[in-house]
């Protein structure tokens, strides 16, 4: 954009230029001389970018911290266009120019400009020309309303930020036109630039536009931009900004944004006739792709195809039982399965699931009761027919389902004393109640029984039917007890177990579009049943019977306080820790697991510490501790270090601690090196050579070569090498100690390479610190004694050589 005020073009008051001049000469006469900015890094000379990617430029000034800096960026001697794809910014003497997406005008020369109260500079690429060539008048105009400015109270004066004249738009709109797709982009410039209350906003055709991720507005300093990243047919129209601040609004002239819609869908065929003629005759639908109405439907009805497995099932009372058969589900589309027990619907729910999954019908019994016995037998069904199973048997075995023991905690007499009195209380409330009246020809059932009620409705296949059920004119509701159902026809109404409240008359009502119908009514007698056994099962002469009653008697006398019906629990008493179950001794192999048990007693209950060798240990991926209540063991997952090792248990409470130690005994594993003896290799090699000089007869068979060495001459022994070979044999933990001081030293070991090339590097750097002299004496030094230690290792090499060869030579058995 271009900024009228910034560059001299703008109508400014002379009398009040003039005015602001002196008070800026003054306040800079007043104020103490400063440091004019200064630039410190020069961005790149030339930068390079392709179309649409990004170009950053960058140069810092001094001094950083002041704060009247202001810097500015130029292209081609105009002040930069700002937008949504530039980005500029200054803080402490950093100032940054990000293009965000490049276009091919973007290309151009680039210059920063620096300003403060005290003066300005600029930084331009090598070959670019001054910006005082292209706006000397601009820029000083510029340093003196920036002055004029820096004098000014910036928060709290009455004339800070306030408008001086209305909202006036220099810089019309121009039309857009683009493709689907493409950006689009609409700018303007208003005065004044440095009214604080000036706001901008956007119309598309009358209305206010929607900005977003992909609709964006700008308004800074006088100039509004409106950025649509990618367009739409339906942003085609006509678009205007509004600017308003205290004094009055202006709009801008309008402008006119045509978009063209792109082909979505290509429809036109670049392949040549007869290839379309050929994907047609493809594309034709064969015999298997007909509808179905032009194709003879098989109307195949299911079938089992074997019998149901187990024909015979036996199980205990509340153990699961599982039926399966094999279905052929024939071509209906429609199938159904239903279970029959005893020549009775089944009915299914929480306890009895039935399934029909990949050709396999299975009814599961979850937990069977004895009432489940019977025999059961399956019909699938579809439009086309159904088909019945082969019937199985179901025997479940009752168990004992009265537990006689006293379930009850602390005082059971008192208890049950308290129990009988509630009974007797309970008997007479029921029996005080008036029982219902038994209707002639009404089914008597007991309390706890299930009833079952069922009714046959026409017509089947109506959808609308709705069955509702009555008892006593009062609507009956679905529940856990309650179940209601409608199938295929029949309405059923089962309640799982009676209570003396469901006697009564019981009908229903059916009902569809057309009207609706009552069934025939039906009364229920449900008799109560006894809630607890109070007759004696004992013979009347016998003394425990009579024992009973005195005592029945007396707890029936015996007055009955609150504190009766209240559940105390013992208190156990405060104790110290003390082990009950003390660890045991334990020997294992080396790396096998070991375990030490212990069980505690003690209020409060005490915690179990353990120690190895008095060094408390903690849970590691080698040491395993457990707590399951009185009980705490430690487990050691691979036991290492040959040897006793002591291992100690602690518990502790508030009361005290108790101790109990055990051993732990590592066994080495077993090795047969100390068995070995040395081979006679002389002596073998010798024999073989014999047997293989000897000639063979064609009938005899070839020479034992054990029995050969048996032969040979045994070797006098001297006195040195029978001491020598009569010695002790090394023990394991021996061979393991040594094998463990190889390892140390293997890993300590240093290449003689390694270490002359270490002290030449110390004695370089002795001579550098030292001079030149004291670092050629060092280094002679060094030199005499990596030769001395050369020596001796050559000597010892030679030993370790002469003592091998001596061994090998006076070997057992030689």
């Amino acid at each position: 954009p271009f900024y009228p005020q910034q560059n001299g073009f703008a109508d400014v008051d002379p009398a009040a230029a003039a005015a602001a001049a002196a008070a800026a000469a003054a306040a800079a006469a007043a104020e103490p001389a400063g440091e004019m900015p200064r630039f410190v890094k020069q961005p790149e000379p030339a930068v390079r970018v392709d179309e649409g990617d990004f170009a950053h430029m960058e140069c810092r000034l001094q001094p950083a911290g002041d704060g009247s800096v202001q810097a500015e960026w130029f292209k081609d001697g105009r002040p930069l266009t700002a937008g949504s794809r530039f980005y500029s910014s200054y803080d402490r003497g950093c100032v940054l120019l990000d293009i965000l997406y490049t276009h091919p005008e973007d290309s151009g020369q680039y210059v920063c400009v620096a300003r403060n109260r005290w003066g300005s500079e600029q930084v331009v690429p090598e070959d670019a020309p001054p910006v005082e060539q292209f706006n000397q008048a601009a820029v000083a105009e510029l340093d003196q309303q920036l002055q004029a400015a820096n004098r000014q109270p910036k928060y709290g004066g009455s004339d800070a930020g306030a408008p001086q004249s209305p909202p006036q738009f220099v810089r019309p709109l121009a039309n857009v036109s683009v493709q689907e797709g493409q950006p689009a982009h609409f700018e303007t410039s208003v005065t004044p630039i440095a009214d604080s209350t000036m706001q901008a906003e956007w119309l598309k055709d009358g209305a206010p536009v929607t900005l977003g991720s992909r609709v964006q507005a700008l308004f800074e300093r006088g100039y509004a931009a409106l950025e649509i990243l990618y367009c739409r047919p339906e942003d085609s129209g006509r678009y205007t900004c509004v600017a308003t601040n205290r004094l009055g609004r202006a709009e801008s002239s309008a402008a006119e944004l045509s978009c063209t819609g792109s082909v979505g869908v290509v429809t036109t065929s670049n392949l040549s006739e007869a290839s379309v003629m050929n994907i047609r005759r493809l594309e034709e639908f064969g015999e298997e792709f007909k509808p179905l109405s032009e194709r003879q439907q098989a109307q195949d009805p299911p079938k089992f195809l074997s019998a149901i497995s187990p024909p015979q099932l036996e199980v205990k009372e509340n153990s699961p039982a599982t039926f399966e058969v094999q279905v052929a589900p024939g071509s209906g589309n429609r199938i159904e399965l239903a279970w029959f027990k005893d020549g009775q619907q089944l009915q299914t729910g929480s306890r009895i699931n039935s399934r029909l999954e990949m050709g396999v019908a299975s009814l599961d019994i979850y937990y069977a009761y004895a009432e489940d016995s019977g025999t059961y037998s399956a019909v699938v069904s579809s439009e086309f027919g159904q088909d019945q199973s082969a019937p199985a048997q179901l025997s479940c075995l009752p168990e004992h389902g009265v537990v006689t023991a006293s379930q009850l905690p602390g005082n059971a007499e008192q208890s049950i004393r308290n129990l009988m009195m509630l009974e007797e209380e309970l008997g007479r409330a029921r029996d005080s109640e008036e029982a219902p009246a038994a209707e002639a020809g009404a089914p008597q059932v007991k309390e706890n029984d299930q009833v079952y009620m069922d009714l046959q409705v026409e017509p089947v296949g109506d959808g609308n039917i709705r069955v509702d059920w009555f008892r006593n004119g009062q609507p009956l509701n679905y529940g856990s007890r309650l179940r209601m159902e409608y199938e295929r026809g029949v309405a059923s109404l089962h309640l799982l177990h009676c209570y003396p409240e469901d006697s009564g008359e019981y009908w229903a009502v059916v009902s569809n579009k057309a009207g609706s119908v009552e069934s025939n009514r039906v009364g229920l007698v449900c008799h109560a049943g006894d809630a607890v056994v109070t007759q004696s099962q004992l013979p009347g002469d016998s003394q425990g019977y009579k024992k009973l009653e005195e005592m029945e008697r007396e707890w029936r006398e015996a007055p009955v306080t609150e504190a009766d019906y209240q559940f105390s629990q013992p208190q156990e008493p405060q104790s110290t820790p003390q082990f009950d179950v003390v660890p045991e001794a334990n020997t294992v192999c080396e790396g096998y697991t070991a375990r030490f048990l212990v069980k505690l007693s003690g209020n409060p209950r005490p915690r179990v510490s353990w120690y190895i060798n008095d060094l408390m240990i903690a849970q590691t991926s080698n040491y395993k501790i457990y707590n399951d209540g009185a009980i705490n063991y430690l487990e050691i997952l691979r036991c290492k270090e040959p040897g006793e090792t002591r291992v100690k248990a602690v518990a502790r409470n508030q009361l005290g601690e108790a101790v109990a130690e055990s051993t732990l005994t590592v066994v080495p594993t077993e090795d047969f090196r100390p068995e070995l003896k040395h081979v006679q290799l002389a002596v073998v090699k010798e024999a073989n050579v014999m047997q293989s000089h000897r000639p063979a007869h064609p009938l005899e068979l070839p020479e034992n070569n054990f029995k050969r060495l048996l032969d040979l001459r045994k070797v006098q022994r001297s006195d040195e090498l029978e001491t020598k070979i009569g010695k002790p044999k090394a023990s394991i933990i021996e061979f393991r100690k040594v094998e463990r001081e190889s390892e140390i030293k293997s890993r300590l070991f240093k290449d003689p390479e390694v270490e002359q090339a270490e002290m030449m590097y110390l004695s370089t750097q002795a001579g550098l610190k030292g001079g030149h002299y004291a670092g050629l004496m060092e280094v002679q030094e060094v030199h005499e004694m990596q030769l001395q230690q050369h020596k001796e290792q050559l000597k010892a090499e030679a030993r370790a050589a002469e003592a091998a060869q001596n061994k090998q030579q006076f070997a057992p058995g030689q």
